[in-house]
């Protein structure tokens, strides 16, 4: 990972919120149309950080959080989504340890995006 790799299934098109949930609404403008979105503000973070996403496809997401060595440390988000739909998660920093990590966001036509998160005390 430290090197450029991405953490994903062979062959996954990769198109480079304990914690709460919430529908968001339509996306706004800024977002084009039709294109995977994931987001962390503010980042780097200590406490707490929300994570943005839209889906290009109605169905299943996940959005999950893996440590610096790729192991998976937190499902954030495991549930349906509707297409060009804005999502907003609030992650919970206070329980992690300082350093870096990956948060990959999944949906159900195999697409999938990863953005780096820093967390530090």
């Amino acid at each position: 990972l430290a090197h450029g790799d991405q953490l994903a299934a062979c062959g996954t098109d990769h198109n480079c919120y304990d914690l709460k949930s919430t529908f968001a609404g339509n996306i706004n403008g800024n977002q084009p149309y039709g294109e995977m979105n994931l987001n962390a503000y503010p980042n780097p973070f200590s406490n707490s950080a929300t994570i943005e996403f839209t889906a290009t496809v109605d169905g299943k997401i996940t959005l999950q959080l893996y440590d610096f060595s790729g192991r998976l440390v937190k499902e954030l988000y495991n549930s349906e989504a509707e297409m060009n739909y804005y999502y907003e998660v609030e992650i919970d920093g206070n329980d992690l340890v300082p350093g870096m990590y990956y948060c990959m966001l999944r949906q159900s036509d195999g697409q999938s995006k990863v953005i780096k998160l820093i967390v530090n005390k």
